[in-house]
């Protein structure tokens, strides 16, 4: 299902800079840029309540920038800066653009199923948690859904086996492995050993034979020797 623009309520802002970005931090905005469009650069201010109460309930991609005035931009988010030791945003970056013009961007994957390989004694593990897509804005989807259950042991999925919405196409290269499911590392650590070791037991086994084989010609030297001294 394509996503909806999410419509964020904004205020142009004057000061930049590290030191008004504090301010309005404390004053409960959060700094953001929108790029691209006739104009330059436009410098606004978001409610912080208002992006984390939308932002927790998943992935925000498209959005509409309204003003007070009515004033409104269609963007995509680019870039979020985040505080790691607290996990608020700092800023936002966004691009504008128009919603009958095909962009690019990235969404995420998700498995759906049990994949059949770890009946087989393998673990799934997903390669790539986002692919990039090309599509109209209003064809973006939440997330993009790969069916994994028919993955067997040793076996993957690659970008270009999944299934995509209408007007979505897929610009991750084809052969990208998205998901698969691979033996324990330490199952694999065991046979590589045991292999290891049926070669050296191979190796130890022919030695016998080539000993015993040198004690005879000696023994033999050893006889014709004594016959030669009668």
């Amino acid at each position: 299902m394509a996503k909806k623009s999410l419509v964020l309520n904004v205020e142009e802002r004057e000061g930049t800079g590290s030191g008004a970005s504090r301010r309005y931090r404390r004053g409960g905005k959060i700094p953001a840029i929108v790029y691209g469009g006739k104009d330059n650069a436009r410098y606004i201010l978001l409610s912080k309540i208002e992006w984390e109460t939308h932002s927790r309930k998943g992935d925000i991609h498209l959005v509409e920038l309204k003003t007070a005035s009515g004033q409104s931009v269609n963007a995509l988010i680019k870039e979020i800066q985040h505080d790691y030791l607290s996990g608020t945003t700092l800023h936002i970056d966004f691009k504008e653009v128009r919603m009958d013009e095909t962009i690019e961007t990235t969404v995420a994957v998700h498995g759906k199923g049990i994949p059949v390989g770890l009946s087989q004694g393998g673990i799934l593990e997903q390669v790539m948690h986002e692919v990039e897509i090309s599509c109209l804005p209003s064809d973006i989807p939440d997330f993009i859904e790969v069916d994994i259950s028919g993955i067997e042991l040793e076996k993957g999925i690659c970008a270009q086996d999944v299934a995509l919405p209408q007007g979505v196409k897929i610009l991750t290269a084809p052969a990208q492995v998205l998901f698969h499911v691979i033996k324990l590392r330490i199952e694999a650590e065991t046979e590589a050993v045991a292999a290891e070791g049926a070669v050296a037991a191979e190796g130890t086994g022919s030695e016998p034979e080539l000993v015993g084989g040198k004690g005879k010609e000696k023994e033999e030297g050893e006889e014709e020797g004594k016959e030669k001294k009668k």
